[in-house]
């Protein structure tokens, strides 16, 4: 998570988006500094930046830090409710199905037999944070907060936020947290089989209606860009 007051400026991270990317992209480009609110990333050394000792205490080893929705970020004060409304606030969106599987392989579990026995049992994840629907990133009060960097677009939606942010942009923008075991031959309708995609509706509900909404606009922009 990134909170600039300076810039007017937020960075929401959804786990399995390439958010881990996104932040550490940016942080790299110089965009942000130590006034700055940043979460940490342990893998490359960056620090949490103005994070309270206490709550980075009480949150650690759950993610949920790094991962902070929007209206969590206003429970513990790190953004109000009227700069969350005022500031240019952004989350990465994923097709639900292909962030099913990131999460599935995240966990370890990277075979079809794997996601349908979730499924089928309605069975919970182990971490509290891979439950949390991208919907709470982008919809606070009902209503639409963040501007979305589409996961499928996003070495170019990352040069394009750093260029909107004056900052400099990186020749390559590396890549974090890949799953090296994913076996792509095995194509993504296995591990939704038509019989279960009724529950997979049922359990990303939000998360789907979020992504079509968020298509349509894209779409529609597009026509514009391209009429």
């Amino acid at each position: 998570m990134i909170i600039s007051h300076r810039h007017k400026f937020a960075y929401f991270r959804v786990p399995k988006t390439g958010s881990s990317t996104v932040e550490i992209v940016l942080r790299m480009s110089g965009a942000f500094d130590s006034n700055d609110t940043c979460t940490e990333h342990v893998a490359i050394g960056l620090p949490n930046h103005n994070i309270p000792d206490a709550l980075a205490k009480k949150l650690a080893g759950t993610g949920l830090l790094a991962h902070m929705t929007p209206a969590s970020a206003i429970e513990y004060g790190l953004i109000t409710e009227q700069q969350l409304l005022e500031y240019t606030c952004v989350a990465t969106i994923r097709k639900p199905a292909s962030r099913w599987r990131s999460i599935l392989g995240h966990l370890g579990l990277r075979s079809p037999a794997d996601s349908i026995k979730i499924l089928e049992s309605k069975a919970p994840l182990g971490e509290a944070v891979l439950e949390i629907p991208q919907s709470d990133y982008f919809i606070y009060k009902n209503q639409l907060v963040c501007e979305p960097l589409w996961f499928d677009q996003l070495d170019d939606e990352i040069k394009k936020l750093i260029s909107k942010l004056g900052a400099n942009p990186l020749d390559d923008v590396p890549k974090l947290n890949e799953n090296k075991h994913k076996d792509n031959n095995i194509p993504l309708s296995e591990f939704i089989p038509e019989r279960l995609r009724p529950k997979f509706k049922a359990r990303f509900k939000e998360d789907l209606k979020l992504y079509k909404r968020l298509l349509e606009h894209r779409e529609t922009l597009n026509k514009q860009d391209n009429g």
